[in-house]
């Protein structure tokens, strides 16, 4: 496996106010730009480990004609909150080839970029399965740190990265054998569900617990359910400014 975990994905519906509450839960946060399409822009908030949350927000204009790339409109139907996360590869045509020898349906590579405020274009290709956003795949065409900027990575309430990114299933072990057959590794069983370990995250696959997570299931689908974050310092989220997403330490 060549995988590794790239990022998270949290819609929001304004941008700034979005911005607004992240860095007041201290959080550094960058301005990304807008899509290729024009109708999606981002923020990002930038770890040590690599890693980054995206907060993708719509931006109410028109897509650009003629612009061949992922328009992320219709991931934001299901309201604020966690709607997907990215595996890197640098290697993604090769993944591709062998995980559909496995039986996982992905799609072609599609291309995708954005423009920076400074000017500065950025290029990707990413590849889904169906339609869903968890994962989804992608390979920096352009060098990576102009798509995740290593300057903005220290945070004031001490978070570093991303630990472990917990999921709630209906189904665990058709889910376990997803995940298998997508990664080409066995998952590891604790007392908290099934993982996959990457470089510096895991991915825990576990069955809902309470009627929180049988809701999340119901409207998110494989949506990411629970971050969990690492920190420099014992770091308390009032969650009620994360934007429908759960933290936990």
């Amino acid at each position: 496996m060549t995988f590794r975990f790239d990022h998270a994905v949290i819609a929001v519906n304004d941008l700034d106010q979005a911005v607004a509450d992240y860095c007041a839960l201290g959080f550094t946060t960058t301005y990304g730009g807008e899509h290729a399409t024009g109708t999606t822009h981002n923020a990002l908030i930038c770890f040590q480990d690599g890693s980054y949350l995206e907060l993708l927000a719509p931006t109410n204009k028109p897509a650009r004609p003629g612009v061949n790339a992922a328009d992320f409109r219709r991931v934001l139907e299901s309201g604020e909150g966690l709607i997907g996360y990215a595996l890197f590869s640098e290697q993604l045509s090769d993944e591709i080839a062998v995980m559909r020898g496995r039986g996982i349906a992905v799609s072609d590579i599609t291309p995708g970029g954005r423009l920076r405020t400074d000017g500065v274009e950025l290029r990707w290709e990413s590849a889904m399965i169906g339609m869903s956003m968890s994962p989804f795949f992608i390979r920096d065409v352009t060098p990576r740190n102009l798509r995740v900027p290593d300057s903005t990575t220290r945070h004031a309430n001490g978070v570093t990265g991303v630990s472990v990114v917990v999921f709630v299933v209906s189904d665990l072990d058709a889910a376990v054998q997803r995940y298998q057959n997508m990664l080409g590794v066995e998952g590891e069983r604790s007392e908290n569900g099934i993982s996959f370990v990457m470089d510096e995250a895991r991915l825990t696959l576990t069955m809902p617990a309470d009627e929180n997570a049988k809701l999340h299931i119901a409207t998110r689908g494989d949506a990411p359910y629970i971050l969990n974050l690492t920190s420099e310092k014992l770091v308390s989220i009032d969650q009620s400014q994360t934007h429908g997403v759960r933290f936990a330490g």
